[in-house]
């Protein structure tokens, strides 16, 4: 069984079209490894962003690898092989061998490791002044703060979900996969804020706030367009698609702020609208209903006296006299 580490990439080894500084600013913590003749690796594919950086290496040792305390955090993802033991001096810190699990190394932090069967993992880096400039600009947070939490082997499924992603697109050489996972940069930095740092509750607070913003803004643009274009029988698919959000998260947020369905928001407001008609026009009765967007003068009888406890034409009479 083999280690693969998503990291090692050596100062002078450019693997994206943006490629990183031939002399990076400074030592990365696989740099550092110490290497001697119990390790063995292999470089598979990597990938160098303007902030997130990942590797594939397929990597086992035999004894205990010590590595020097670097300057990124390290997020790991188990993905299959044996057992992986850490120790501080002589004192192991943890042991991983379940699948499908995560490991969040803080940068600045020696570390030594026993792989004896070889460990399948996926390993991405972001740079600690990248993270704290980051945690700053998105979320206010003060830098001399933010500690990251060295937690190993625990169950993470926003990992279970976006590793295989990260790995189907490392093994494309596509201008295109390398735009994706720089891309990715801000989302993998937002979750090692918010699952593994000391700034966690700040975090989902915000981000909660940043949903309860968009979720409004969604609502109130459908609101507006169904007013728009009452007299056409837009679906909630349709609406969804203008707005770029999932139609049945809509529906939900819809009646949940609005306190009525899209449907029923519709039938009201075309209601309303009948009801302005016969105070104030002679219009006849087939043509407001067309103008209401009702299918037909029946159709809108039945919806307006379900409303309203009387027909368009009797309450026409009501209001004249």
């Amino acid at each position: 069984m083999w280690y693969a580490d998503l990291h090692l990439i050596m100062p002078n080894t450019a693997t994206s079209q943006d490629s990183c500084p031939t002399e990076p600013r400074h030592r990365r913590f696989i740099d550092n490894i110490v290497r001697d003749e119990f390790i063995e690796t292999e470089i598979v594919k990597g990938f160098v962003g303007r902030r997130l950086r990942a590797n594939r290496v397929l990597h086992r040792t035999v004894e205990r690898t010590n590595s020097v305390a670097g300057i990124d955090h390290t997020l790991v993802y188990h993905m299959g092989g044996g057992r992986a033991e850490r120790f501080s001096g002589r004192k192991n810190t943890g042991t991983s061998s379940k699948f499908r699990t995560s490991t969040l190394m803080p940068a600045h932090q020696e570390a030594a490791w026993l792989l004896p069967d070889g460990v399948d993992v996926l390993h991405l880096y972001i740079d600690d002044d990248d993270l704290k400039h980051f945690a700053a600009s998105e979320y206010g947070f003060d830098d001399n703060r933010l500690e990251m939490r060295d937690q190993m082997a625990v169950d993470d499924p926003f990992m279970q979900h976006l590793a295989p992603l990260v790995l189907h697109e490392l093994q494309s050489d596509l201008p295109q996969t390398h735009l994706m996972l720089d891309g990715f940069d801000a989302v993998i930095a937002g979750h090692m804020l918010r699952a593994y740092s000391n700034m966690s509750d700040i975090v989902v607070e915000a981000e909660a706030r940043e949903r309860n913003y968009r979720d409004m803004n969604a609502v109130n643009a459908a609101r507006d367009m169904l007013m728009d274009r009452l007299d056409e029988n837009l679906t909630a698919k349709e609406i969804a698609k203008e707005l770029d959000i999932e139609p049945y998260r809509l529906m939900r947020l819809f009646k949940r702020e609005v306190g009525l369905s899209i449907h029923q928001f519709v039938m009201q407001k075309r209601v309303a609208y009948v009801c302005d008609q016969l105070k104030n026009s002679n219009t006849t009765l087939v043509d407001i209903a067309y103008d209401a967007g009702f299918s037909n003068q029946p159709h809108m009888s039945t919806a307006y006296s379900k409303f309203m406890g009387i027909s368009p034409g009797r309450h026409r009479k009501v209001l004249r006299s």
